[in-house]
């Protein structure tokens, strides 16, 4: 993986992702893109990346490009190995997805509803099955996600269903496969995960230092792999843009290195959230990065049937329901929802709203 400007590429040149500096990405809205060269793209291997290609969720932006640099008031070019720039083509996501933190149902720029999209109609391609699962986002409350390096039958290892089963399947895995040692495959995640919480007396205290403001704790940010070549891992992944002031943004591209080094996504991450934690919380918190896997494919198709046909009695063992969404920032705890009811919650910020499972024909289109 090496740099060249604001890109980055694989060693062979093969695969170019644009990354924007924080400043230009969230004050421009310029997007995010990936650039295949032209004659590679036919010779893309089964992936979730040539998937989105072939449906068409990567739009072609442009062809026969070239990526440049500036140096020195010089244009400098990304060349071959006989000193010729490399042609590109260069792909974007379809559409951009809406940002509504004020309405959590509408919100699109949920990191695991979106990495659950991929998984399910990208990935393991459910959407040929069940049609409404080619929606954008994923909005069934049947949880897909489960952490890797665990039994896969595990009742416990659902990922999704609130904060502290999160933390409890983070500490379940082996450290071998954890942090920097946490390298998914196509069509897994990445998952960086808080796993520490402040103590009512740091609450308290926080908040009396602070004119009665809350602490703000971001559970985990979630990114799905789309490709993988050699030592690195290419990722399309839902950015929260709200903060900024922005109402719709398309998801972002973003390469990893699977080496323990700068380019490592737990590196990058936990550093990020470092500093967050410093400036709106006072300390830092303990963050771990695990890798999540794709559920058994039938029981996330069984378990959607049984909430949208309602043909046969939900109990705890049948469907997983998420009775808390984290990934955003979320301030208090709330009471559990019971699994053998038919509401559930999600947690938005400082809101929890309560949605009823809609059948899978009332699914509305995005």
């Amino acid at each position: 993986m090496e740099k060249f400007g604001k890109h980055y590429h694989t060693s062979d040149k093969n695969i170019v992702v644009e990354i924007p500096s924080s400043d230009e990405y969230y004050t421009t809205d310029i997007g995010s893109f990936i650039y295949v060269k032209s004659e590679y793209v036919d010779n893309l291997s089964d992936s979730p990346l040539r998937e989105l290609i072939n449906r068409e969720k990567l739009l072609l932006v442009d062809e026969n490009l070239t990526i440049e640099m500036k140096l020195f008031n010089r244009i400098q070019y990304l060349k071959d190995d006989f000193n010729n720039p490399i042609k590109y083509n260069k792909y974007q996501f379809y559409r951009k997805l809406v940002q509504a933190d004020e309405d959590p149902d509408n919100n699109e720029n949920d990191c695991l509803e979106f990495s659950e999209y991929l998984t399910t109609s990208i990935h393991n391609k459910l959407d040929l099955v069940n049609p409404s699962l080619s929606l954008l986002p994923y909005r069934y409350d049947v949880i897909t996600l489960q952490g890797k390096h665990l039994p896969e039958h595990d009742e416990n290892n659902i990922f999704g269903d609130s904060d502290e089963k999160n933390i409890d399947i983070v500490n379940s895995i082996d450290n071998n496969y954890k942090n920097h040692n946490a390298n998914p495959d196509q069509g897994e995640s990445y998952a960086i995960v808080t796993t520490e919480r402040f103590t009512e007396e740091e609450e308290k205290e926080f908040a009396d230092l602070n004119d009665g403001r809350n602490t703000v704790i971001i559970p985990y940010h979630i990114a799905n792999v789309i490709y993988n070549i050699g030592k690195i891992n290419i990722t399309l992944e839902a950015a929260e843009a709200g903060y900024a002031n922005i109402k719709s943004h398309y998801p972002k591209f973003c390469m990893y290195s699977t080496n323990n080094d700068k380019y490592n996504f737990h590196k990058i991450w936990s550093k990020m959230y470092e500093k967050y934690n410093i400036e709106q919380n006072g300390r830092s918190l303990k963050m771990e990065t695990i890798v999540l896997q794709s559920r058994d494919k039938n029981k996330i198709l069984n378990e959607i049937d049984a909430l949208s046909s309602n043909k046969r009695k939900r109990d705890d063992n049948d469907v997983y329901i998420m009775n808390k969404r984290g990934g955003n920032k979320k301030t208090k705890k709330k009471p559990p929802v019971k699994k053998n009811k038919i509401k559930t919650k999600k947690v938005k910020k400082n809101k929890i709203k309560t949605k009823k499972v809609k059948k899978s024909k009332e699914s509305k289109k995005k």
